[in-house]
């Protein structure tokens, strides 16, 4: 793996190359993943590299569920649990501010859930476990 040093307060400390590292491939897909769309062609702004259409952002205007009615206290975890149990596109109303909503049990997603589940948080919602719970359990071969 190729390295270089980095020279600070006199001390010299290994820098990996991306270049040759596998976490190049971790950057990538997260870049992907991050793209914005342009129009009604959907494609990428990728350096000419296409999205495949899975892989692209949903339009979430139409929510089969909406979480919360406007106010911070409405946003609960008892809600994300039951949304999530239910499937679907789920957004969330939890007013102008930023959130964070600690749940205190995981949102399971499993065969029943239905064929498509989309969290959509609007870049406003955060979903912490608080330290200590698992935020989401996804095994789509687990009947319960």
């Amino acid at each position: 793996m190729a390295s270089q040093a980095l020279q600070a307060n006199g001390r010299s400390s290994p820098i990996v190359n991306l270049v040759s590292s596998r976490c190049l491939f971790v950057v990538a897909a997260v870049a992907a993943a991050l793209m914005l769309f342009t129009g009604d062609t959907a494609e990428a702004q990728t350096g000419g590299y296409p999205v495949p259409p899975e892989a692209r952002a949903l339009d979430t205007t139409n929510p089969d569920r909406v979480i919360g009615n406007g106010t911070p206290q409405s946003c609960t975890s008892a809600a994300v649990v039951a949304a999530v149990a239910q499937g679907g596109i789920i957004t969330f109303d939890c007013g102008p501010n930023p959130k964070t909503i600690v749940l205190t049990q995981t949102a399971k997603v499993v065969n029943d859930t239905g064929p498509e589940i989309v969290i959509d948080g609007g870049g406003k919602v955060t979903l912490s476990g608080g330290g200590t719970q698992r935020i989401l359990y996804m095994n789509a071969c687990d009947p319960a």
